[in-house]
């Protein structure tokens, strides 16, 4: 893959990203009506981030690190299939822990 089509594919990422994160906090604020879901669900991300950077670390020195970005966005579009299946606010917050672990490997700033 050349490297100006690995960029603009981490750009559409980065910006699937954010829209993933506006939409679910618009979705289970209107859903719930309650800030307290709103952010456990922002808190979940970001503990989902912290937990997961104390390893992203080391699996990005043994692996390529293309591949890991491209399998976790992979995995990232995956998993949000799944609130499609089951919109309950507990499955946004489960969500949301996963997204956060996986951004660590697709964000590539390790």
């Amino acid at each position: 893959m050349s490297k100006k089509l690995f960029l603009y594919i981490k750009g559409f990422s980065e910006l699937g990203s954010m829209m993933d994160m506006m939409i679910m906090n618009t979705v289970i604020l209107s859903m719930t009506n309650s800030p307290t879901w709103l952010s456990a669900v922002l808190g979940a991300r970001v503990f989902g981030g912290v937990l997961s950077s104390l390893i992203a670390g080391v699996v990005a020195d043994r692996y390529d690190r293309k591949k890991l970005m491209v399998i976790s966005d992979l995995l990232r579009g995956t998993t949000l299939v799944f609130l499609l299946i089951d919109p309950e606010p507990i499955m946004f917050l489960v969500i949301s822990f996963f997204l956060g672990a996986v951004f660590q490997f697709l964000s590539g700033q390790f």
